[in-house]
């Protein structure tokens, strides 16, 4: 950026100087030609004396070619600064829920080559983090060029936890006792057998199942599904 910077002020500094020597040189070739026709006007005769005489022709004034080259330049100069040397780009920055890092959500003007830094991580109960740049998968973190507009997202998805807790004499299934954690949304399936002995299955309390209380129905094994929306308990009770 500091060299940018100095061209610049050398670039102008080279303009407005070839500005003035032109001005200048303007003023010196028209002080001249002001002074002799003074002169001319002093010593020539009056429009009485001159009666009888040709009329005398006027000499055409020149156009300032110095003048509209250096107005050109000093345009040139500027617009040379103020489009290419300042030349600023847009980062639109989208940050989803669940996610930490910088930079935060939002839109940032930046000089032309500036280098952006980023990262982000996924928060607590969130994984399955995502980081795009224009569209493009990148890595969680890194830098970003400033040589156009650039469009940063970053997103990920919750977690929710399940508790499995059996309470056997008897039996087998799935998903064992234990703790797991599931995406928002994913789908959970369960099996549970007990040989000569009731099955029940609760979900947050609620039995959901309950195979057994006719004696015709011990082998029937207890199955199904239910949907990770939140935070669940699956009790399983063989007795």
């Amino acid at each position: 950026m500091n060299g940018h910077f100095w061209k610049s002020k050398i670039l102008v500094a080279i303009v407005i100087g070839l500005f003035s020597l032109m001005v200048f040189t303007e003023v010196e070739k028209a002080a001249p030609s002001t002074q002799l026709k003074n002169a001319e006007s002093l010593s020539q005769p009056t429009v009485r004396e001159r009666e009888g005489t040709a009329p005398q022709v006027l000499q055409k004034k020149k156009f300032p070619w110095l003048l509209v080259v250096a107005v050109t330049l000093v345009a040139g100069a500027a617009v040379y600064y103020f489009v290419v040397l300042n030349k600023k780009y847009t980062m639109t920055t989208n940050v989803g829920t669940g996610v930490d890092g910088t930079p935060a959500t939002g839109s940032v003007k930046y000089k032309k080559g500036s280098v952006i830094n980023y990262g982000y991580t996924p928060a607590s109960g969130y994984t399955s983090l995502v980081v795009t740049l224009d569209g493009i998968p990148v890595a969680a973190s890194g830098t970003v060029t400033m040589d156009k507009d650039h469009t940063l997202s970053a997103t990920a998805v919750q977690q929710h936890a399940l508790t499995v807790i059996t309470y056997w004499l008897a039996g087998s299934g799935y998903p064992s006792a234990g703790t797991y954690y599931f995406e928002k949304g994913s789908i959970v399936n369960y099996w549970y057998s007990s040989i000569s002995h009731e099955v029940q299955v609760k979900l947050d309390g609620v039995k959901i199942c309950d195979h057994g209380t006719v004696s015709d129905t011990y082998d029937v094994p207890c199955s199904g599904s239910f949907v990770m929306n939140d935070n669940h308990t699956l009790e399983v009770i063989s007795y």
